[in-house]
């Protein structure tokens, strides 16, 4: 009824007589009802309760998207020359060159890099991060320590010039993380030279199948 006759409550009225006596007359004609007003009033009632039962459910449903969207994190990765911001990448910690930034409105947390994957290299582990705050927070993102002290991938990963950004070429990072309720997303990134910060997003979306290990 909203579709038809908007918000005027005059016009819904008209429409719901009309309705009825549609209805009224049907039940006369074709089925010889007797009962045809009473009946006719308990079809339109129905219907008026099936359509708001269905317009309460879609608020619901859009109000549940709003809140989400309120809480959900968006991730980002970037590439930042520590060097040049007064790091020492050899000695603060073994972070590297990689920064991760969220976006969104809520706070990303627990997230864990589970598939990095760089051909020639094996096995390749960036340490997880607790938490990064929303609206732009970052945090730059720290290598395993026998992987950054490793000549080839150590220099790739801590450098920022155009030849070492080139080592990385190919580089693909999975990340899975969760918001302040506690709900998994998914997220896949992989090095792009021809985008901004080095880093295009493949794909970022809410997990709905991934549950933790519990820790026994």
């Amino acid at each position: 009824m909203k579709f038809v006759a908007g918000n005027n409550p005059k016009t819904i009225s008209i429409l719901l007589i009309v309705f009825t006596f549609a209805i009224g007359y049907l039940f006369k004609t074709f089925l010889d009802d007797k009962s045809y007003i009473a009946n006719a009033i308990l079809a339109t009632t129905a219907m008026v309760l099936l359509y708001y039962t269905f317009e309460t459910y879609r608020l619901r449903v859009e109000a549940q998207k709003a809140a989400e969207g309120k809480l959900r994190p968006f991730l980002r990765l970037r590439w930042r020359d520590r060097k040049s911001m007064g790091y020492n990448t050899l000695v603060n910690g073994n972070f590297c060159d990689i920064e991760i930034v969220n976006d969104g409105e809520g706070v990303a947390m627990d997230i864990k890099f589970i598939n990095v994957k760089l051909e020639g290299f094996e096995f390749i582990k960036i340490k997880g991060v607790d938490v990064v705050s929303p609206r732009g927070g970052s945090a730059f993102l720290q290598l395993a320590e026998h992987l950054a002290h490793t000549k080839a991938i150590g220099k790739a990963f801590t450098h920022n010039n155009p030849s070492l950004l080139d080592a990385l070429n190919g580089l693909e990072i999975e990340i899975l993380y969760q918001d302040i309720e506690f709900g998994w997303y998914r997220a896949q990134f992989v090095v792009d030279s021809e985008m901004n910060d080095h880093f295009s997003t493949r794909n970022q979306y809410k997990d709905v199948i991934f549950k933790p290990c519990p820790i026994v």
